[in-house]
């Protein structure tokens, strides 16, 4: 794993950039994950969904909602993916207002990745790495 640079990663992401978020879905535990074309976005247990100026659901919401909560994001478009706080945690910019973040609370890295078929964007020792 080596960290990578800056236009690494925004060669990496430019592609998603005005695509349509095709599936959004629950994955074990509040892990959620957003495709669009081959990419997935991945984010384990802690993370939130920004409408707006206020928190509109998030890991911690009521897991019974869910479903509908997710299914807000389906068809949004990406406008941007970027990254904040010195252990990097992903900030995906959708349409409608709305962001999805993730913020990791317990030890080790921030739990997020981007997945596509050929690399895995993430967070690692404090820097953005391929893995």
């Amino acid at each position: 794993m080596r960290k990578i640079s800056e236009n690494d990663v925004q060669n990496f992401i430019k592609p998603y950039i005005g695509k349509v978020v095709s599936r959004v879905r629950q994955g074990h535990g509040s892990a959620i994950f957003l495709e669009v074309d081959d990419l997935t976005i991945m984010i384990e247990w802690s993370w939130r969904v920004e409408k707006g100026n206020e928190i509109a659901f998030g890991s911690w919401s009521d897991s019974s909602m869910f479903k509908s909560y997710l299914d807000t994001l389906h068809g949004l478009f990406i406008s941007n993916i970027s990254f904040q706080s010195r252990l990097p945690e992903v900030v995906v910019e959708l349409s409608g207002n709305t962001w999805v973040c993730s913020f990791s609370t317990v030890e080790g890295d921030p739990e997020w990745a981007l997945i596509t078929p050929s690399n895995t964007l993430l967070s690692k020792s404090g820097f953005l790495a391929f893995e």
